[in-house]
């Protein structure tokens, strides 16, 4: 089994962890978190992006960059997605 963190060691929010089985057919996603804090510290305001393309919001870092996580754009890899606990970034 591997643990790959994606995002969250080095910010609070937009966490997103993914535990992978050794043969890679198993993929489980934890938390999807969104950035709480813009670039520049100003609080994150979802309304500014939800209408943007998926493939936008992965190349400005608001979703997190999983493979095969996103149907529209990629082809599904991920088996299940797990969310921990309600918060405001996921």
């Amino acid at each position: 089994m591997k643990l790959i963190i994606h995002r969250g060691t080095h910010e609070i929010g937009g966490s997103c962890v993914e535990l992978c089985s050794d043969s890679g057919d198993t993929r489980i996603v934890l938390d999807i978190g969104m950035p709480l804090v813009e670039p520049d510290e100003s609080p994150f305001e979802w309304k500014k992006y939800q209408r943007k393309p998926i493939e936008d919001l992965i190349s400005r870092k608001i979703m997190p960059p999983v493979e095969g996580l996103y149907y529209i754009c990629q082809q599904p890899s991920v088996s299940a997605v797990i969310l921990s606990h309600a918060h405001q970034d996921h």
